[in-house]
């Protein structure tokens, strides 16, 4: 399972470079960069194939269910100061680095977010600015995490997971 995961991870790779190529055709002939994204693109549609008929996903579907469970409840009691976006070493803001990594965390470590200390923080530029909005993607990310079905199902939904906590939370700090 883990390689299947490198292996798309690989190939998604080498078609965003082919997919750079094309903004300097000056550099890169427009026929060659061509036949690189139809070629990256057909092998990853594959990679993906193959993804979605590994249905043996229960213990990754359960895992990140139950961090976003501890994330959810930690987030929820009442806090002095707001959680740090980064790990710092103050005491008030959400610590939103291992959601970010959840890759690893589901398909290396696989120890969630037991080691996780919860940092709050003082700094305001690492705070999470909206609470309420946080939790409410964490419950729907964990709500969503209950009905993946299938490895490609999975590699999806972290891939936009660690996305929209980057895009939606994070903003520059990242």
């Amino acid at each position: 399972m883990k390689e299947l995961i490198e292996k798309i991870e690989h190939k998604n790779n080498q078609l965003n470079i082919a997919k750079s190529k094309v903004l300097y055709p000056q550099v890169y002939p427009h026929s060659e960069t061509e036949i690189e994204l139809l070629k990256f693109t057909t092998e990853l549609l594959d990679l993906k194939k193959e993804a979605s008929q590994e249905t043996k996903i229960e213990t990754q579907r359960i895992l990140i269910f139950q961090q976003l469970s501890e994330y959810i409840r930690v987030i929820e009691k009442e806090h002095q100061y707001p959680f740090s976006i980064k790990q710092g070493l103050s005491f008030e803001l959400f610590y939103i680095s291992p959601l970010i990594n959840i890759k690893n965390i589901v398909f290396f470590n696989q120890n969630g977010i037991a080691r996780v200390i919860y940092n709050l923080t003082l700094n305001e530029k690492d705070a999470v600015k909206d609470k309420e909005q946080f939790l409410y993607f964490l419950k729907s990310k964990k709500t969503e995490a209950q009905n993946l079905n299938n490895l490609a199902e999975l590699y999806d939904f972290y891939t936009e997971f660690r996305k929209a906590i980057i895009k939606d939370f994070c903003k520059s700090h990242l």
